[in-house]
């Protein structure tokens, strides 16, 4: 999950921007392109002064149960997702966000981090796992500038997986740097989603 006017790392993947609740008015998108089963597309930071970059995805061969165990499991997505070094839950309180910290790594750039206050619900069959960035950030580290995103997985009505992911960053040098290298990184880390998820038990 990487938000940042550097391109590198997703997840992230600052906020005081969030993202509009599924069913409300969203930012307009604009297709991008079609890859791992899935649309990607950008929406154009010129009201919001940041992109938003989502994927709607279809994975017919899929559970998803499956595709969840691998989104819940937040101190293992460093093992799943290759542009993050580390992601350890640093607090977790009964009622209130847990907050995961995480840092970004990108070759070429340098590594950054932030901690993030992640939220979990689940609508009906959906499961909607969402994060921004805390309120509190260590001073230490170099620190992202925005880091909002969220992941919806259900299952599809036709059996399967049908999965949205959205995340928000900087555009910088004009937004053509940044969206090249965050469209490339939103692409690997939805296939290296994809494959974590095929390649654990059904149990």
């Amino acid at each position: 999950m990487r938000v940042t006017a550097v391109p590198i790392g997703v997840l992230a993947l600052g906020l005081a921007l969030a993202f509009a609740p599924s069913g409300q008015a969203g930012p307009a998108f604009h297709d991008l392109k079609e890859a791992h089963g899935c649309s990607f597309l950008i929406s154009d930071p010129r009201e919001s002064g940041y992109h938003t970059l989502r994927a709607e995805c279809d994975w017919p061969k899929i559970a998803a149960a499956r595709v969840e165990r691998v989104i819940v499991d937040l101190s293992g997505w460093d093992t799943t997702f290759s542009h993050l070094s580390r992601s350890v839950v640093i607090k977790e309180d009964e009622g209130q966000p847990l907050v995961l910290r995480v840092g970004y790594t990108g070759k070429g750039f340098p590594d950054q981090s932030a901690d993030l206050s992640v939220t979990q619900e689940r609508r009906g069959e959906t499961l909607v796992l969402s994060w921004t960035k805390a309120p509190q950030q260590r001073s230490d580290d170099l620190i992202v500038e925005i880091d909002t995103g969220r992941f919806e997985v259900s299952p599809a009505p036709s059996g399967g997986t049908r999965l949205i992911f959205e995340r928000s960053f900087e555009p910088t040098g004009g937004g053509v740097v940044s969206k090249s290298g965050e469209t490339a990184a939103t692409l690997r880390l939805i296939e290296e989603l994809y494959l974590k998820a095929t390649s654990i038990s059904s149990g």
